[in-house]
C-alpha cells in the first residue's frame, strides 16, 4: 500500500470524485430504468385494450350475420305483434303516436327486457344482442334484376343494430345495417 506522503498530489484530491460519479450514473440509470417500465406498462393496457375492442367487434359483427340469416328473399311471415316489441323486433312504421322509434325507448332497452334478441357467445363480459327494426316499405319496380318466381311489390327494409361487447363491459361496440327483403305476397 501506499502511503499518503508517497502518492502524487493530483491522487489524493480525486479520492471521491469515483464515487459522486458513480452515483449520478446509478441515478441516470434508474430514471431511465423507470421511465421504459412505465412505457412497457402503457403499450401492454393498449395491447388489451385493442384486444377488448377487437373482440367486442367481432361479437357485434358475428350478432349482425345471426340477425340477417332471419331473412330470405321474402318479408319474414311474422316479426311483430301490434302492441309493440317481440323479442327483439320493433317497427318504425307502427310507433304509437311516438315519433321516436321503439328502440330508442330507454325504458326498453333495460338488460332484463325482452328489447333485445340475445346469443350466448364464450369469453366475453356479456352475451352480444341484436334488435330488428321493420321500417317503411317503399314500391319496387326492378322486378328483372331479381331472382324470384313472384314479382314483389314492395321492397322491404329492416334495420339491424347489433351490440358487441369484449372481455370487459367498457368495450363494447354497436353496428347498424339494413336488409331489404320484397313483399311476396
Amino acid at each position: 500500500m501506499y502511503s499518503s506522503s508517497c502518492m502524487p498530489a493530483a491522487m489524493t484530491k480525486q479520492k471521491g470524485a469515483v464515487l459522486v460519479l458513480a452515483l449520478i450514473l446509478l441515478t441516470v440509470l434508474t430514471f431511465v430504468g423507470v421511465s421504459s417500465n412505465r412505457d412497457v406498462i402503457l403499450q401492454e393496457r393498449m395491447a388489451a385494450n385493442e384486444l377488448d375492442s377487437s373482440v367486442s367487434l367481432q361479437a357485434a359483427e358475428a350478432m349482425v350475420r345471426v340477425a340477417e340469416a332471419n331473412f330470405g328473399a321474402c318479408e319474414p311471415s311474422s316479426t311483430q305483434s301490434t302492441s309493440g316489441s317481440t323479442n327483439g323486433w320493433y317497427s318504425a312504421v307502427t310507433n304509437h303516436g311516438n315519433p321516436a322509434p321503439d328502440w330508442e325507448f330507454a325504458a326498453k332497452l333495460a338488460d332484463g327486457d325482452n328489447a333485445w334478441i340475445t346469443e350466448t357467445f364464450s369469453h366475453v363480459a356479456q352475451n352480444p344482442r341484436y334488435m330488428i327494426e321493420r321500417m317503411q316499405p317503399f314500391s319496387y319496380n326492378k322486378h328483372e334484376q331479381l331472382d324470384l318466381e313472384i314479382a314483389p311489390k314492395y321492397a322491404v327494409p329492416y334495420r339491424i343494430v347489433a351490440q358487441g361487447f369484449g372481455t370487459s363491459t367498457k368495450a363494447d361496440s354497436v353496428i347498424q345495417t339494413i336488409q331489404y327483403t320484397y313483399d311476396c305476397n
